[in-house]
């Protein structure tokens, strides 16, 4: 089955070499939520104030987190713009759109955010590799479609899932930025080299409510996108962010619960009062 089928008004040659590498690409990425879902089902999220044990060693948090993450940018941009073998369409101004508000997110995610904390614990080597891997294909799939096989003329920008999809995308942006503000203050107090005061109890705006907020409005914000793209790469990386940050998020949230005893019972682990 070809999933690049599903698109509406896009006009490719399905035997193109271009067109079936990202068909391949997209396959992988319906498989990983189930991959992440087994092993988190398994294993314990191997980094963060869960990392024990770690194999291979680490690398230095800050160095480490922004290498992983401006991957995705980088490839997403070349994607965009290296001339297709296709006879597509050139990218107009809602795919423009698009990428600016990729490159939006991860700008701040992984230059604004790493410049400004004070901290990063460091990456062990497995999960940063794995990191590396993911960011690649995400970024070529989304950034492909966007740039040259998707189908997005003006009339576009004034459809209803476009006007939503920005709406939730800004909404998760604002609150991520907002929830790590607060983590950046704790951060600051850190003393990397005593280990028992190095984590605190967050409190304020969402983490009144959640243990994680910044991993809900991620999720948001790339379900946002996916809503505004109508893309299969974007609802299928929003379905690989959810599958990747839910099964974490529960994990810290009895973490916190089991290390500290005035945990607030009322919180809830990512999910406004349902999880």
């Amino acid at each position: 089955m070809e999933f690049l089928s599903f698109a509406n008004h896009t006009h490719y040659d399905v035997q193109d070499p271009e067109v079936l590498l990202l068909n391949r690409v997209v396959y992988f990425y319906v498989l990983f939520p189930v991959i992440a879902i087994v092993f988190s089902c398994v294993f314990t999220s191997p980094y963060g104030m869960l990392a024990n044990n770690v194999p291979l060693g680490t690398v230095p948090g800050k160095l480490g987190w922004m290498i992983m993450e401006a991957v995705s940018p980088i490839v997403y941009l070349l994607s965009f713009f290296v001339t297709s073998s296709t006879q597509s369409p050139q990218p107009t101004l809602t795919s423009y759109i698009f990428l600016g508000l990729w490159l939006t997110h991860y700008i701040n995610r992984s230059f604004i955010t790493v410049w400004r904390s004070p901290y990063r614990s460091p990456i062990p080597v497995i999960p940063f590799l794995s990191g590396i891997f993911f960011n690649i294909g995400n970024g070529y799939m989304n950034g492909r479609w966007v740039g040259v096989f998707g189908y997005y003329p003006k009339s576009h920008l004034l459809s209803g899932h476009f006007l939503l999809g920005v709406s939730i995308f800004l909404l998760g942006l604002i609150g991520n930025i907002q929830s790590d503000n607060i983590l950046m203050k704790l951060r600051s107090n850190y003393h990397v080299d005593k280990e028992k005061n190095k984590y605190k109890i967050p409190y304020g705006l969402y983490f009144n409510y959640l243990s994680c907020p910044h991993y809900f409005f991620e999720i948001l914000e790339w379900s946002g996108y996916a809503i505004a793209t109508n893309s299969i790469p974007a609802f299928l990386f929003a379905l690989c962010t959810a599958s990747n940050l839910i099964p974490r998020a529960i994990q810290i949230h009895q973490w916190y619960k089991t290390t500290f005893i005035q945990y607030p019972t009322s919180r809830k682990a990512i999910i406004p009062l349902i999880l």
